[in-house]
């Protein structure tokens, strides 16, 4: 059994989004994004997604990234905008998310 590496909510209670994954990543089997603090998608709050796939990268994963997040925008085509148009739909490797 593995854990599911929450970004937004390890922001929201802890912070530290780098040092927690190191910590931890040997029992990360999932990865899900929203940004913080209002739930967004990637871009819209304070956390550094680039960065944050830039480490998950560094570290090895190769597993899902699910989108937890509360669309800011009208339309699903919109708030997948942190995504390249090339990317969507597609299975992604997390070095492709080094936006």
């Amino acid at each position: 059994m593995r854990i599911q590496h929450d970004f937004y909510h390890m922001q929201r209670m802890e912070g530290n989004l780098v040092a927690n994954l190191r910590e931890h990543f040997d029992a990360v089997g999932h990865v899900q994004v929203a940004d913080s603090p209002d739930r967004g998608e990637p871009g819209t709050g304070e956390i550094h997604y680039p960065y944050v796939f830039g480490v998950l990268e560094e570290l090895g994963y190769d597993g899902y990234v699910g989108l937890e997040y509360g669309p800011t925008t009208e339309t699903t085509e919109e708030s997948l905008g942190w995504l390249p148009k090339e990317l969507r739909g597609k299975d992604v490797k997390v070095s492709d998310l080094r936006l």
